[in-house]
Formats: structure tokens, sequence, C-alpha cells
């Protein structure tokens, strides 16, 4: 199992600040994705690099990466653990979407999240989080979300590891706020696929549709970071199917008085990959460098820092409220 996100990003992330303009809202298009340049999908109808060790530690479309992160050999052979995207026509198997495809009809391409317990233990870290490639921060908005089959059942029926739901029970997906070095900030929404908590059946609801999940009070964010969570838990760690999907996720840019001075103001930083040092060029305040749990390793005021006690690995390198992901 992989410990640490990896990242198939540009080495200089100055480019798109023309991209969108200043209150533009940006939205999430599976059919213009970078990071693959396109989606091909197996017989499952599931994307074909889903267990792809190597090359796509990100999945990216728009200004939007989507942590992916194949775990190799599973009990029951290959799986993964962050998100993946798939367009099955139907409402059954692990790759599905009760909604039978995503948000624009049936057959379409959607997210799907699976969230690791396990893995978000072992790291510190949701194994599934939404990072903007931009290195910028925008403001939250919402996306569409849906359950995925396997859980639907768990929670109608139950299965071999999951009980069916009674009252008191719930099925929730929680959205937290990572700051500009991908730290949880602790701003949290929720939203629930189940929700049996009445005491009256009747007033218990389970989603099997696309329903919109209004995000905006998380702010200004570096990036999202998902869990999901259930009432029916053994030994700490849920028995129904921590699967879920979702498709047009929304930002919005920042209102800002002078893109120019923006882009006057961007930092600069080289080389990248790099060795025994980085040079940071324009910086307004000292430069950190952070491990992509959030962790501080180096602070300094100087244009070239000294970075040749670093591991090999990915960093974060914030200076003031600019961030960029850089790799040894």
């Amino acid at each position: 199992m992989k410990k640490i996100f990896s990242f198939c990003l540009m080495t200089c992330l100055v480019v798109n600040v023309f991209a969108y303009a200043p209150g533009d809202t940006i939205t999430l298009d599976l059919t213009t994705p970078t990071n693959p340049a396109t989606f091909t999908f197996n017989v499952a109808d599931a994307w074909t690099e889903t267990y792809n060790e190597t090359d796509y530690g990100y999945i990216e479309s728009q200004v939007f990466g989507f942590s992916h992160l194949p775990s190799g050999q599973s009990y029951g052979g290959m799986s993964y653990e962050g998100f993946t995207v798939c367009k099955v026509a139907a409402d059954s198997g692990y790759f599905g979407c009760m909604a039978r495809g995503g948000v624009d009809g049936i057959g379409t391409p959607y997210v799907l999240g699976y969230y690791s317990e396990y893995y978000s233990m072992l790291n510190s870290t949701s194994s599934n989080q939404v990072i903007f490639t931009t290195g910028e921060q925008y403001d939250a908005v919402g996306m569409y979300v849906c359950n995925n089959p396997m859980a639907y059942k768990a929670i109608t029926q139950g299965d071999a590891y999951a009980r069916k739901f009674a009252t008191g029970d719930s099925f929730v997906l929680k959205a937290e706020a990572l700051d500009a070095s991908f730290a949880p900030t602790g701003q949290t929404v929720s939203f629930y696929l189940a929700d049996y908590r009445s005491e009256n059946p009747a007033e218990w609801t389970i989603n099997n549709t696309w329903e919109w999940f209004d995000m905006s009070s998380l702010g200004r964010i570096g990036g999202i970071s998902f869990s999901v969570s259930s009432t029916d838990m053994s030994y700490g760690f849920s028995n129904t199917a921590t699967y879920f999907a979702m498709d047009k996720l929304k930002v919005t840019v920042p209102k800002t008085t002078d893109v120019s001075e923006l882009m006057a103001q961007k930092i600069t930083v080289y080389p990248n990959p790099f060795a025994d040092y980085v040079e940071v060029t324009n910086a307004q305040a000292p430069v950190e460098i952070y491990t992509l749990a959030g962790v501080k390793l180096l602070s300094s005021t100087q244009s070239r820092i000294n970075t040749s006690t670093l591991a090999t690995g990915v960093y974060v390198l914030k200076c003031g409220n600019q961030t960029v992901k850089i790799i040894k």
C-alpha cells in the first residue's frame, strides 16, 4: 500500500492564471481530463487504469486533482483507494452508481470514491482528497452525490458483512476543507446518504439518485478531504461498503482586484524536480516546505533553500497564500 500520494503535475504552476477569470465558476467535466488525456473503460465500464500502480497518483481534470491510490494485492485480489472514474449504466456492482450514470445521463462518466478507513488510519490523512493542480485556492461551491449500489444494498438488505439498517442508523459523507498546505482546517459539512435516525420509519431517507451537496460553508479552500462513516461498525471500522459517487464538482475563482498584479506576485520555483536546493523567485513572505500530511520541515527567508536533508518524495512549498508541489 502506498504511504504517500504521488503526483503527476507540471513542474511550474504559473501557467493557469489566465485560464479562469475572478468570479468564474469551475465545474468538473470528465469528458476533458488532463491526466489521463482521455478515459478508456474496461468491460465493467470502469477506467482501465484503476489499478495502475505507477502512472496516475492523481486523476486530473480542469483544476481538480483526485487522489488515486491503487494498493496492489488485497484479500480479494486487486483493490484501490481514493477515486476512479466509471460509466456503468446499471444500478449494480462495485463500480456502479444508483443513478446508472453521471449527472449528464445514463452511461455517462462519474467519479467513484472508495474511502479506506485503514489507509486513513495508517497515514493520518484521508484516502480521498481533491486538490487543485494550479496551486491556487478557490471558494467551495458543491457537487452532486449519489449512493453506490454496494452501499445501497447493504443498507436496505444487508449482506455478508453488513446488517440491514434500522432505527437510529446513518450513512454519512463528510467533506473537510484543506488549507493552502493541504492540512485539514476542521471546517466540515456533511451529507446523509442514508438517514434512519428518526423513530418514525416514514421519515427515513436513502439516496438513490443525484442530489446536490452544498459545500459553500467550507469557504476558501486549498483542497477537500472526504470521509465516509456508518453506524454499522465492528472493531472501529464500517461494515457498510464505504463507496460514494460524485459528479460536477464546482468551485469559484476568488475575486481579485487586478489579475496582472496577481501574476506579478506569483512565485516561481526551480529546479523542479530538485536535488540539493530549490530557488524561489518573487517571494513576498518566508518560504516553508511541508510534507503532504502538513508537517513543516523547513522555513527560510532566503531565495535559495538547502534541501539536501530531505528524503526523496513529494512536498508542498508554501509562500504566503501560494503553494507549489515539488518533487525530489
